[in-house]
């Protein structure tokens, strides 16, 4: 992975691993947040292009439903909670 910083903003290569096809990618982080995605031109297999689920990256890391810590059942209802990372 190469990263480079044009006007405030780095630009960063690397591959979608969304599915088997690992397209290149380029992503462009402004501010420690991810602004924008696009398919990398010199990408052998991609060559540029991005299917549904690499162009929907951004949606992806910033949705409100992701999960973001571990989680494990617990009780006899099989409830879903926080796992203990300790």
């Amino acid at each position: 992975m190469r990263s480079r910083s044009v006007s405030g903003t780095t630009v960063v290569k690397s591959a979608c691993g969304f599915c088997f096809s690992c397209c290149g990618i380029v992503l462009y982080v402004k501010d420690g947040k991810l602004v924008k995605v696009e398919g990398m031109p010199e990408h052998p297999l991609s060559r540029g292009r991005l299917c549904p689920k690499g162009a929907s990256i951004i949606d992806f890391v910033y949705s409100p439903d992701r999960l973001q810590y571990p989680m494990k059942r617990e009780g006899e209802e099989g409830r879903w909670s926080l796992a203990n990372l300790c």
